[in-house]
């Protein structure tokens, strides 16, 4: 799964969701997220990639971008704050 951290940037992670009985309510969902290990096989370029930097960003079809990893910020520069609005909605 990928989510965004606290300053907006994506990063892969683990998901683990629990469903809790509830008297009221039926059932409760409850998840954990847990950010991936550097050494995750997820993370892990095909052999021919090894050593290379490499860069996740987000975007749908029609290229609207949703997320990219913070070394694209140190790479090339750019800033969740320039794509998306106070709520981490894409600016339109």
């Amino acid at each position: 799964m990928i989510a965004k951290d606290k300053d907006g940037y994506i990063v892969p992670c683990n998901i683990l969701v629990k469903a809790i009985p509830n008297l009221k309510r039926n059932l409760t969902f409850v998840g954990f997220l847990r950010k991936l290990d550097e050494n995750d096989a997820f993370l892990q370029p095909p052999s021919q990639y090894n050593r290379l930097d490499y860069h996740l960003i987000v975007a749908d079809l029609e290229g609207q971008i949703y997320g990219f990893t913070r070394n694209c910020w140190e790479t090339f520069g750019f800033k969740p704050a320039f794509f998306f609005n106070q709520f981490g909605d894409p600016e339109q």
